[in-house]
């Protein structure tokens, strides 16, 4: 069996479902900075991601926010005249991947897709609470 980082966490997380218990298994890469949050809620990929000026200009016009206020509350780091956000991508399991419902087995069919984008968002600074997540499409954008 090969695998890694993501590997373990999905092995994980599958035998803590077979437990019965609520958990969350989070696995994390230095290299891509990026965060991976498997839960019963679905799965989740949190990464750091550049804006440019005028990209947190737009951002900011489309959700009513001046680009002060939004840099305020969501620009975790910046980088010269750049911004950094935390951005999540949220994905959730097709038609494909879920237990089919009269409970019979199906044959699998590697060539279908099994996960898919829910929703794509910018997320508020850690202990930001009056302003949420805002979208913003980058995926199939």
């Amino acid at each position: 069996m090969a695998g890694g980082r993501r590997s373990a966490a999905i092995v994980a997380s599958q035998y803590l479902r077979r437990l019965g218990c609520i958990a969350t298994v989070y696995a994390g890469s230095s290299e891509s900075r990026a965060l991976i949050r498997i839960s019963e809620r679905g799965v989740s990929k949190s990464v750091l991601m550049l804006l440019t000026p005028s990209e947190v200009n737009e951002i900011a016009e489309e959700n009513d926010l001046t680009p002060r206020r939004f840099r305020s509350n969501y620009e975790v780091v910046r980088q010269g005249k750049n911004s950094i956000v935390i951005f999540q991508t949220v994905y959730y399991l097709t038609d494909h991947a879920r237990l089919p419902d009269d409970g019979k087995l199906r044959d699998l069919n590697p060539d279908l897709n099994w996960l898919t984008v829910d929703a794509q968002l910018i997320l508020p600074k850690p202990g930001v609470k009056p302003y949420g997540p805002l979208p913003h499409n980058v995926i199939y954008a």
